[in-house]
């Protein structure tokens, strides 16, 4: 089980590859994004609530089962160092330069804000967001996933070491039965029912708890499903279930929303908010099984394109937002279709970001570094 699983790198890129319509598409959305059109498109709210149903949830349990592989190389104390370099350093460096930028086209909202960029960029240390300007934006992900790596590693050095042995093959043979393996939904459900009205989502680490809880929940899950034989056929064996239950879920989930079922305004601990949590949960850990189980059977197979775009990965995600935001900041103003200037923004920052990261992070060792990426080989 030692051999290279091409499927979770290929799904890795294909979840980077979906941030460029993703993060357009959430311009067109009231959801605060940093340049807004006016006024919202519903299909692309319609998009939106799709892909969040499962998108950062398949992150962190790719992250969780790479971690496995990981650690079958690494001492604990390997490991913790290499997740410093990969995640502190690129966490720092997109922080004080990618990012800014995108809290500056947001100030370019205002018609009466006449600061250039260079002028703004002091006054991006005032306060912290949302009450000030300092923010890491997207790449709350690189801090999370850094923090779960250090909390969760004496857990996996135990397991690691046959710990757990007993309750690792117990759990495999109840998730091997036909749907099985859908029962660990039943806990995250119970996180988005208990915690979501509460902490509905602003990712400052400190008072995001269920997302925090959330997807630690799902980076443990992928080391486990990578740690025992039997967890991996158990994807096997259920993902065609989950796809089921996946489409149904999601089809009322839409419904819900159409009917205007939930109640405007701040959620709330109302039975009927926290049943809607609950589903949700679980509906998203049915997307992640099916995505899985399609993975496993259908990308699970190298090329050296993949070999580029596995390396591309992290550096894409740190750059892609600042040039989709950039670009509609240019765009969203002209007399044409929304769906043209959406596909003009994701055509144009994704151009960008492959020119940026192919002629200069990829190329030069001192760029890669903050980039979080390996030193290249000769």
């Amino acid at each position: 089980m030692t051999e290279r699983r091409f499927d979770i790198d290929r799904l890795r890129v294909l979840a980077v590859l979906l941030l460029f319509p993703f993060h357009s598409a959430w311009i067109f959305t009231p959801f605060f994004p940093y340049v807004s059109h006016d006024p919202p498109i519903l299909g692309f709210i319609a998009f939106l609530g799709f892909v969040h149903q499962w998108h950062m949830h398949l992150f962190f349990i790719l992250a969780g089962m790479s971690t496995w592989y990981a650690l079958r190389k690494r001492s604990p104390g390997q490991y913790l160092v290499e997740r410093l370099r990969r995640l502190l350093v690129p966490l720092v460096f997109g922080t004080l330069v990618v990012v800014p930028p995108l809290v500056w086209c947001r100030l370019k909202g205002d018609p009466d804000y006449t600061q250039s960029y260079l002028e703004f960029y002091p006054d991006f240390f005032d306060g912290v967001a949302p009450h000030g300007n300092f923010e890491w934006s997207h790449l709350w992900f690189v801090a999370y996933l850094l923090t779960f790596s250090v909390l969760a590693l004496p857990l996996f050095a135990w397991l690691g070491r046959g710990g757990a042995a007993r309750l690792t093959d117990g759990l495999a043979a109840l998730c091997q039965r036909k749907g099985g393996l859908l029962l660990l939904g039943l806990p995250l459900a119970l996180i988005e029912a208990g915690f979501r009205p509460g902490w509905p989502g602003l990712q400052n680490l400190v008072d995001d708890w269920a997302n925090f809880l959330l997807y630690l929940t799902y980076f443990v899950y992928g080391y486990l499903l990578c740690s025992h034989e039997g967890l991996t056929r158990a994807i096997e064996r259920n993902w065609r279930l989950a796809r089921v239950l996946a489409i149904i879920g999601m089809l009322s989930f839409f419904t819900i929303h159409g009917l205007e079922i939930l109640p405007k305004g701040r959620p709330e601990y109302t039975p009927g908010y926290m049943a809607f949590q609950f589903f949700r949960g679980f509906n998203s850990w049915c997307w992640i099984v099916w995505l899985l189980g399609w993975g496993r059977v259908q990308l699970d197979f190298g090329s050296r394109l993949l070999d580029y775009a596995r390396e591309a990965a992290l550096p894409y995600y740190i750059l892609h937002h600042t040039p989709l935001m950039l670009t509609a900041l240019v765009v969203i103003d002209w007399s044409i279709p929304a769906v043209i200037k959406w596909a003009i923004i994701v055509t144009s920052a994704f151009v960008a970001t492959a020119v940026v990261y192919d002629l200069l992070v990829r190329r030069w060792w001192p760029v890669r570094l903050l980039f979080g990426m390996r030193r290249r080989q000769a």
